[in-house]
Protein backbone atom coordinates (compact mmCIF):
# COMPACT_ATOMS: atom_id res chain seq x y z
CA UNK A 1 0.00 0.00 0.00
CA UNK A 2 1.30 3.63 -0.53
CA UNK A 3 -0.02 6.08 1.94
CA UNK A 4 -0.68 9.38 0.84
CA UNK A 5 2.19 12.31 1.64
CA UNK A 6 2.34 15.14 3.67
CA UNK A 7 4.62 18.50 3.38
CA UNK A 8 3.10 21.25 4.73
CA UNK A 9 3.68 23.33 2.02
CA UNK A 10 0.69 23.48 0.18
CA UNK A 11 -2.88 25.05 0.97
CA UNK A 12 -4.72 22.39 -0.26
CA UNK A 13 -3.43 19.59 1.59
CA UNK A 14 -5.59 18.17 4.36
CA UNK A 15 -3.98 16.91 8.01
CA UNK A 16 -7.00 16.00 9.67
CA UNK A 17 -7.65 13.53 5.65
CA UNK A 18 -3.52 12.48 6.28
CA UNK A 19 -4.07 10.83 9.74
CA UNK A 20 -7.42 9.30 8.80
CA UNK A 21 -5.70 7.82 5.62
CA UNK A 22 -2.38 6.54 7.55
CA UNK A 23 -4.52 4.90 10.03
CA UNK A 24 -6.67 3.37 7.39
CA UNK A 25 -3.39 1.12 6.31
CA UNK A 26 -2.35 0.63 9.59
CA UNK A 27 -5.43 -1.14 10.56
CA UNK A 28 -5.19 -3.39 7.66
CA UNK A 29 -1.56 -4.07 7.80
CA UNK A 30 -2.19 -4.74 12.00
CA UNK A 31 0.58 -2.65 12.64
CA UNK A 32 1.07 -2.05 16.31
CA UNK A 33 0.92 1.14 18.26
CA UNK A 34 4.65 1.86 18.68
CA UNK A 35 5.41 0.82 15.15
CA UNK A 36 2.85 3.24 13.86
CA UNK A 37 5.25 5.92 15.17
CA UNK A 38 8.31 4.93 13.06
CA UNK A 39 6.37 4.19 9.83
CA UNK A 40 4.34 7.40 10.33
CA UNK A 41 7.81 9.45 9.46
CA UNK A 42 7.62 7.83 6.00
CA UNK A 43 5.51 9.87 4.18
CA UNK A 44 6.15 13.10 5.57
CA UNK A 45 8.33 15.38 3.47
CA UNK A 46 9.66 18.55 3.45
CA UNK A 47 8.69 20.98 6.51
CA UNK A 48 7.02 18.23 7.86
CA UNK A 49 9.55 15.87 8.16
CA UNK A 50 11.74 18.59 9.37
CA UNK A 51 9.24 18.85 12.40
CA UNK A 52 9.15 15.04 12.59
CA UNK A 53 12.86 15.14 13.29
CA UNK A 54 12.85 18.08 15.67
CA UNK A 55 10.02 16.52 17.75
CA UNK A 56 11.66 13.37 18.23
CA UNK A 57 14.95 14.58 19.36
CA UNK A 58 13.43 16.99 21.37
CA UNK A 59 12.12 14.04 23.46
CA UNK A 60 14.37 12.68 26.46
CA UNK A 61 16.37 9.98 26.14
CA UNK A 62 15.00 8.19 29.06
CA UNK A 63 11.40 8.85 27.84
CA UNK A 64 9.32 5.23 26.49
CA UNK A 65 8.81 5.01 22.86
CA UNK A 66 6.28 7.35 21.67
CA UNK A 67 2.44 6.15 21.27
CA UNK A 68 0.24 6.99 18.68
CA UNK A 69 -2.21 8.88 20.18
CA UNK A 70 0.95 10.98 21.33
CA UNK A 71 2.18 11.83 17.71
CA UNK A 72 -1.19 12.33 16.47
CA UNK A 73 -1.95 15.14 19.72
CA UNK A 74 1.43 16.52 18.60
CA UNK A 75 0.52 16.42 14.69
CA UNK A 76 -2.73 18.15 15.30
CA UNK A 77 -1.26 20.60 17.71
CA UNK A 78 1.05 22.38 14.58
CA UNK A 79 -0.41 21.44 11.61
CA UNK A 80 -4.45 21.76 12.58
CA UNK A 81 -4.39 23.67 15.49
CA UNK A 82 -7.53 24.87 17.00
CA UNK A 83 -8.79 27.63 14.93
CA UNK A 84 -8.31 25.84 11.77
CA UNK A 85 -10.53 23.08 13.14
CA UNK A 86 -13.55 25.64 13.84
CA UNK A 87 -13.10 27.49 10.80
CA UNK A 88 -13.71 23.82 9.17
CA UNK A 89 -16.70 23.60 11.07
CA UNK A 90 -18.20 27.04 10.48
CA UNK A 91 -17.74 25.91 6.73
CA UNK A 92 -19.61 22.73 7.30
CA UNK A 93 -22.42 24.52 8.53
CA UNK A 94 -22.67 26.90 6.67
CA UNK A 95 -22.00 24.60 3.06
CA UNK A 96 -24.63 25.11 0.66
CA UNK A 97 -24.90 23.53 -2.72
CA UNK A 98 -25.98 26.66 -4.81
CA UNK A 99 -23.67 26.23 -8.27
CA UNK A 100 -22.42 22.73 -7.62
CA UNK A 101 -24.59 19.94 -8.44
CA UNK A 102 -25.97 16.85 -6.02
CA UNK A 103 -22.80 14.61 -6.86
CA UNK A 104 -19.95 17.40 -5.98
CA UNK A 105 -22.23 18.92 -2.67
CA UNK A 106 -22.36 15.07 -1.77
CA UNK A 107 -18.65 15.05 -2.19
CA UNK A 108 -18.31 18.58 -0.05
CA UNK A 109 -21.00 17.50 2.42
CA UNK A 110 -19.21 13.93 2.91
CA UNK A 111 -14.98 15.67 3.40
CA UNK A 112 -16.12 18.38 5.89
CA UNK A 113 -18.39 16.26 8.12
CA UNK A 114 -15.20 14.60 10.12
CA UNK A 115 -14.37 17.75 11.61
CA UNK A 116 -18.00 17.50 13.26
CA UNK A 117 -18.23 14.16 14.04
CA UNK A 118 -20.54 14.75 16.75
CA UNK A 119 -22.83 16.01 14.49
CA UNK A 120 -23.56 13.83 12.31
CA UNK A 121 -23.45 10.62 14.82
CA UNK A 122 -26.79 9.57 13.12
CA UNK A 123 -28.53 8.67 9.59
CA UNK A 124 -31.29 10.96 10.91
CA UNK A 125 -28.99 14.10 11.89
CA UNK A 126 -26.50 13.69 8.40
CA UNK A 127 -30.08 13.69 6.64
CA UNK A 128 -31.12 16.87 7.83
CA UNK A 129 -28.08 18.99 7.83
CA UNK A 130 -27.26 18.16 3.60
CA UNK A 131 -30.97 18.98 2.81
CA UNK A 132 -30.76 22.25 4.24
CA UNK A 133 -28.01 22.91 2.52
CA UNK A 134 -29.65 22.03 -0.76
CA UNK A 135 -30.46 24.55 -3.36
CA UNK A 136 -34.42 25.11 -4.08
CA UNK A 137 -34.65 23.16 -7.45
CA UNK A 138 -33.93 19.74 -4.88
CA UNK A 139 -34.64 20.65 -1.38
CA UNK A 140 -38.23 19.79 -1.52
CA UNK A 141 -37.49 16.73 -3.04
CA UNK A 142 -35.11 15.96 -0.64
CA UNK A 143 -37.48 16.57 2.16
CA UNK A 144 -40.09 14.39 0.74
CA UNK A 145 -37.22 11.65 0.41
CA UNK A 146 -36.98 11.87 4.13
CA UNK A 147 -40.23 11.08 5.23
CA UNK A 148 -40.00 7.60 3.24
CA UNK A 149 -38.98 4.82 5.91
CA UNK A 150 -35.41 3.38 6.33
CA UNK A 151 -33.87 6.06 4.15
CA UNK A 152 -30.52 6.76 4.41
CA UNK A 153 -28.09 9.23 2.74
CA UNK A 154 -27.04 7.26 -0.70
CA UNK A 155 -30.08 7.03 -1.03
CA UNK A 156 -31.55 10.48 -0.70
CA UNK A 157 -28.52 11.70 -2.51
CA UNK A 158 -29.77 9.40 -5.62
CA UNK A 159 -33.43 10.95 -5.62
CA UNK A 160 -32.09 14.39 -5.09
CA UNK A 161 -30.25 13.65 -8.22
CA UNK A 162 -32.27 12.00 -10.72
CA UNK A 163 -34.68 14.62 -9.53
CA UNK A 164 -32.51 17.91 -10.14
CA UNK A 165 -31.87 16.23 -13.60
CA UNK A 166 -35.51 15.94 -14.91
CA UNK A 167 -35.96 19.40 -14.13
CA UNK A 168 -32.96 20.96 -15.58
CA UNK A 169 -33.85 18.79 -18.77
CA UNK A 170 -37.10 20.26 -18.49
CA UNK A 171 -35.92 24.24 -18.19
CA UNK A 172 -33.52 23.35 -21.27
CA UNK A 173 -36.48 21.99 -23.43
CA UNK A 174 -38.90 24.96 -22.35
CA UNK A 175 -35.59 27.55 -23.47
CA UNK A 176 -35.03 25.82 -26.17
CA UNK A 177 -39.07 26.17 -27.62
CA UNK A 178 -38.71 29.90 -26.06
CA UNK A 179 -36.11 30.67 -28.09
CA UNK A 180 -37.30 28.49 -31.38
CA UNK A 181 -41.17 30.61 -31.17
CA UNK A 182 -38.97 34.36 -31.02
CA UNK A 183 -37.27 33.15 -34.10
CA UNK A 184 -40.92 32.31 -35.91
CA UNK A 185 -41.96 35.43 -35.00
CA UNK A 186 -39.19 37.65 -36.02
CA UNK A 187 -39.35 36.11 -39.02
CA UNK A 188 -42.71 36.47 -40.06
CA UNK A 189 -42.62 40.62 -38.83
CA UNK A 190 -39.81 40.91 -41.51
CA UNK A 191 -41.56 38.73 -44.61
CA UNK A 192 -41.55 40.96 -47.22
CA UNK A 193 -45.07 42.16 -48.63
CA UNK A 194 -47.51 39.82 -51.62
CA UNK A 195 -46.76 41.16 -54.66
CA UNK A 196 -49.29 38.73 -56.10
CA UNK A 197 -52.45 41.20 -54.48
CA UNK A 198 -55.29 41.69 -57.20
CA UNK A 199 -55.83 44.76 -59.53
CA UNK A 200 -58.70 45.88 -57.40
CA UNK A 201 -58.03 46.80 -53.60
CA UNK A 202 -60.85 47.69 -51.38
CA UNK A 203 -60.36 49.48 -48.25
CA UNK A 204 -63.08 50.41 -45.45
CA UNK A 205 -63.48 53.62 -43.28
CA UNK A 206 -66.38 54.51 -41.57
CA UNK A 207 -69.70 53.05 -42.56
CA UNK A 208 -68.59 53.01 -46.96
CA UNK A 209 -66.42 51.14 -49.07
CA UNK A 210 -63.42 52.94 -51.27
CA UNK A 211 -62.36 51.25 -54.17
CA UNK A 212 -59.26 52.13 -56.24
CA UNK A 213 -59.07 50.46 -60.11
CA UNK A 214 -54.99 50.42 -60.81
CA UNK A 215 -55.40 49.94 -64.94
CA UNK A 216 -51.93 48.98 -65.87
CA UNK A 217 -52.10 48.71 -69.59
CA UNK A 218 -52.64 51.72 -72.10
CA UNK A 219 -55.61 49.30 -73.82
CA UNK A 220 -57.51 48.89 -71.09
CA UNK A 221 -56.94 53.05 -69.55
CA UNK A 222 -59.12 53.25 -72.96
CA UNK A 223 -61.73 50.50 -72.97
CA UNK A 224 -62.68 52.15 -69.15
CA UNK A 225 -64.80 54.76 -69.67
CA UNK A 226 -64.40 55.33 -65.71
CA UNK A 227 -60.73 56.02 -66.01
CA UNK A 228 -60.35 59.44 -66.23
CA UNK A 229 -56.54 61.09 -67.24
CA UNK A 230 -55.47 65.18 -67.78
CA UNK A 231 -53.25 67.50 -66.99
CA UNK A 232 -55.56 69.28 -64.32
CA UNK A 233 -55.12 67.81 -60.83
CA UNK A 234 -58.38 68.98 -59.40
CA UNK A 235 -60.15 66.53 -62.32
CA UNK A 236 -58.21 63.15 -60.75
CA UNK A 237 -59.58 64.43 -56.96
CA UNK A 238 -63.39 64.96 -58.72
CA UNK A 239 -62.61 61.56 -60.43
CA UNK A 240 -62.05 60.10 -56.80
CA UNK A 241 -64.79 61.94 -54.85
CA UNK A 242 -67.17 60.66 -57.50
CA UNK A 243 -66.07 56.85 -56.73
CA UNK A 244 -66.22 57.50 -53.49
CA UNK A 245 -69.17 56.92 -50.83
CA UNK A 246 -67.30 58.18 -47.76
CA UNK A 247 -64.14 60.22 -47.02
CA UNK A 248 -61.40 58.39 -48.65
CA UNK A 249 -57.94 57.73 -46.98
CA UNK A 250 -55.78 60.42 -47.79
CA UNK A 251 -52.71 58.17 -48.77
CA UNK A 252 -54.86 56.55 -51.63
CA UNK A 253 -55.84 59.57 -53.13
CA UNK A 254 -51.90 60.46 -53.17
CA UNK A 255 -51.48 57.23 -55.07
CA UNK A 256 -54.07 57.99 -57.14
CA UNK A 257 -52.43 61.05 -58.31
CA UNK A 258 -49.05 59.68 -58.56
CA UNK A 259 -50.25 57.28 -61.58
CA UNK A 260 -52.57 60.07 -63.31
CA UNK A 261 -49.22 62.02 -63.24
CA UNK A 262 -47.32 59.20 -64.60
CA UNK A 263 -49.55 58.48 -67.32
CA UNK A 264 -49.77 61.95 -68.03
CA UNK A 265 -45.90 62.37 -68.60
CA UNK A 266 -45.85 58.89 -70.67
CA UNK A 267 -47.87 60.29 -73.23
CA UNK A 268 -47.71 63.35 -74.98
CA UNK A 269 -51.39 64.07 -75.58
CA UNK A 270 -54.08 62.68 -73.57
CA UNK A 271 -57.46 62.20 -74.17
CA UNK A 272 -60.60 62.71 -71.78
CA UNK A 273 -63.67 60.68 -72.49
CA UNK A 274 -66.75 61.67 -69.94
CA UNK A 275 -70.19 60.37 -69.95
CA UNK A 276 -72.63 62.25 -71.40
CA UNK A 277 -76.59 61.45 -70.72
CA UNK A 278 -77.84 63.07 -73.82
CA UNK A 279 -74.48 62.43 -76.56
CA UNK A 280 -73.38 59.27 -75.10
CA UNK A 281 -69.60 58.99 -74.93
CA UNK A 282 -68.04 61.91 -76.89
CA UNK A 283 -64.04 63.33 -76.88
CA UNK A 284 -63.50 66.47 -75.55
Amino acid sequence: MNPPSFTSSSIIEDPKNFIEELKKVFNVMHIADTRRVVLAAYPLKNVARTWFDQWKEGRSKDAPPASWACFEETFFGCFFPRELKEAKVREFLTLKQESLSVHEYGLKFTQLSCYAPEMVADMRSKMSLIVVGLSRLSSKEGRAAMLIRDMDISRLMVCVQQAEEEKLRDREEFKNKRVKTENESGQQKIAPPDKTAPKGTSSSTGGGTNRLYAINSHQEQKDSPDVVTGNSSYKVLEYICWVSKSKMNLRMIVEFRQIGVVKRRRKKSSVIWHASPRRGLAPQ
